[in-house]
C-alpha cells in the first residue's frame, strides 16, 4: 500500500512538473507573439490628415492687379477669399478663359477650387463670369 501511495505521489508530481513545464513554454510563445504585435504596431504608418488652409487676401489681390496690367478686356476683381474674372463681352471668351487659366498658373502652388462659373447672356452681372478660390493642403499626423 505504501508502495502504491508512493507512486500516486510520484505520478502526481510528474504531472504538476509536466503541467508546469507545458505552461511555461506557452507563456513564452505568448510572449513572443507580443513582443512581434508590438513591433508590428510601431512600424504601422501614422493615419494623415489633409486640411484645406484658405489663401491669404493678398495673394488674390496680387493676382488681379499682374492681369490688369496685362489684359484690358478682362476685369478681374480681388475679395478676401476669391477671386473674380468677368468680361461684358461674349464676343472675348477666348480672352476670359485664357485669363482664367492664366490667374490659376500664377499661384501654382495652391488648389483651385471654381466657386462659380457662368457663361452666356443670362448670367446675372456679366455675361461671362468666374469666382475662383485657391487653398493650400496641409497634412497633419494623428495620433
Amino acid at each position: 500500500m505504501k508502495a502504491n501511495a508512493l507512486l500516486v505521489g510520484v505520478l502526481i508530481w510528474a504531472g504538476g512538473l509536466a503541467a508546469a513545464v507545458y505552461s511555461t513554454s506557452q507563456l513564452d510563445e505568448a510572449l513572443s507573439r507580443q513582443h512581434v504585435v508590438a513591433t508590428a504596431r510601431a512600424l504601422m504608418p501614422r493615419p494623415i490628415g489633409l486640411r484645406a488652409k484658405p489663401v491669404p487676401a493678398s495673394v488674390y489681390k496680387r493676382i488681379a492687379d499682374t492681369l490688369r496690367s496685362t489684359n484690358e478686356v478682362v476685369e478681374f476683381q480681388a475679395t478676401a477669399d476669391t477671386l473674380a474674372i468677368r468680361t461684358r463681352d461674349t464676343a472675348e471668351y477666348a480672352s476670359w478663359m485664357l485669363a482664367i487659366t492664366t490667374a490659376i498658373a500664377q499661384a501654382p502652388e495652391y488648389r483651385w477650387t471654381v466657386k462659380e462659373l457662368c457663361a452666356g447672356p443670362i448670367c446675372p452681372g456679366a455675361p461671362l463670369t468666374a469666382e475662383i478660390a485657391a487653398h493650400q493642403i496641409q497634412t497633419e499626423v494623428r495620433q
